[in-house]
């Protein structure tokens, strides 16, 4: 009897470590998958994602932000709302060749200038976040800015007398 108790056992758990490998196996499948359909198509949805939550946290609507990413930056996906513009940068940057990842900061640059709005601290710091993710350097930005023209709310300069700055008033 106690033989019969020890061969269960022993098929039993043999099934459980049989039943763990599988799932394991399918989960790694299934990581794999998702991995090579993030290589295809995926970079655009990230692209889609970053520009339409650098629009609106500008103040942008958003049926207005999904517009202007579709027609002026040409990105026909679905944007996701409420990321985090770091990780999702740095993403970008992964995915894409030199090329991709400048001409997503270009677009990036256009579609603030084209607002022809003062844009807000928390935006452009999403473009700031937006620009070292994706590689670059702050000269590379500074240069885009004086390209397209756009100017930011700087509230540490803007909140002090100008007498405070170098050179000040008194130059």
């Amino acid at each position: 009897m106690e033989v019969v108790v020890v061969i269960v056992m022993i098929a039993v758990g043999g099934t459980i470590a049989l039943a763990t490998l599988v799932s394991m196996a399918a989960a790694e499948r299934e990581r794999q998958g998702v991995r090579r359909s993030v290589a295809r198509g995926d970079r655009q949805h990230v692209a889609a994602s970053i520009l339409f939550n650098l629009l609106v946290a500008g103040g942008a609507p958003p049926d207005e932000a999904m517009h202007e990413v579709r027609t002026r930056a040409g990105l026909p996906s679905p944007a996701m709302p409420g990321i985090d513009m770091a990780s999702w940068s740095e993403r970008y940057a992964l995915l894409a060749v030199s090329e991709e990842r400048q001409w997503l900061l270009e677009t990036a640059v256009q579609l603030l200038a084209a607002r022809k709005v003062l844009v807000p601290l928390h935006q452009y710091s999403a473009l700031l976040d937006l620009t070292f993710g994706l590689g670059f350097q702050i000269d590379v930005l500074t240069r885009l800015r004086e390209q397209y023209g756009f100017e930011y709310v700087d509230h540490a300069k803007h909140a002090r007398p100008r007498e405070a700055d170098r050179g000040g008033g008194a130059a």
